[in-house]
């Protein structure tokens, strides 16, 4: 799909919601053509009196259709980076559900851990209305809206039992048997015999710092209370080396 950005470079929302409604489309940026290109956007970031607005035009095999989303901008540049983000991500998935006719259950939240956006909302306004804006806004079904809030709601009661000198510990695999068209992760497929070279130098190293940092919460007596092991695909080590780290 023919992409052009006007006043702004927000490429990662866009791309991440053509994996979801345009499974297989791969992004080309450039100056659209409406009379040329058959498959294309463009999408317009403004801004004016803190304000962000997005307006993105779509169109897809002689069908087209926009959408216009204007958002507040506010905090720091680094958080309003994150909202011009988000402007640029609910317009190009409001013209692509028009345009399409379909939603996916999880609507607009690509990319993004849905617990973590219900964490913000219920933060900002209580669980009623992060279940509403979760389905208005980002057009989630109401199962996956009420699975979200539970889950963002376990989190929170989680976080209240924790102590004061109680950390939790993550330990990422950046190695995959496979890479996912999907994912945004750091990670390597281990497929290849260069990439399985670096596997084992890697557990080694990762094994120093997890000895450093276990002699470095020991000195400031703080208590490891979860261990988390991530990737990638923590599997894709071998037996030998996940005994190694555990």
């Amino acid at each position: 799909m023919k992409l052009e950005l006007i006043g702004h470079d927000e490429k990662y929302a866009l791309e991440q919601s053509l994996l979801t409604l345009f499974p297989g489309e791969k992004p080309v940026y450039g100056t659209v053509d409406k009379t040329a290109d058959t498959r294309w956007a463009r999408v317009t970031l403004t801004e004016e009196d803190e304000r962000v607005q997005v307006t993105t035009e779509l169109g897809v095999d002689g069908k087209s259709a926009a959408h216009s989303y204007d958002y507040p901008l506010s905090g720091t540049e680094y958080e309003k980076e994150g909202q011009r983000r988000h402007a640029v991500g609910i317009s190009f998935f409001g013209a692509a559900k028009d345009l399409l006719g379909i939603s996916p259950a999880w609507g607009s939240l690509t990319g993004v851990r849905p617990s973590k956006v219900a964490l913000s909302l219920i933060r900002e306004g209580g669980k009623k209305r992060a279940e509403k804006e979760l389905q208005e806004l980002y057009c989630v079904t109401p199962a996956r809206a009420r699975l979200a809030i539970e889950a963002a709601d376990a989190g929170i009661r989680a976080a209240a039992e924790l102590e004061p000198n109680d950390i939790s510990l993550y330990v990422g695999i950046p190695f995959c048997p496979t890479r996912c068209s999907y994912c945004s992760f750091v990670s390597r497929t281990v497929g290849d015999k260069a990439t399985r070279a670096l596997v084992q130098p890697y557990v080694d190293k990762l094994c120093a710092e997890l000895t450093a940092i276990r002699e470095t919460a020991d000195r400031c007596g703080l208590h490891i209370r979860t261990f988390y092991i991530g990737g990638g695909t923590p599997t894709s080590l071998s037996a030998a080396q996940l005994e190694q780290l555990m």
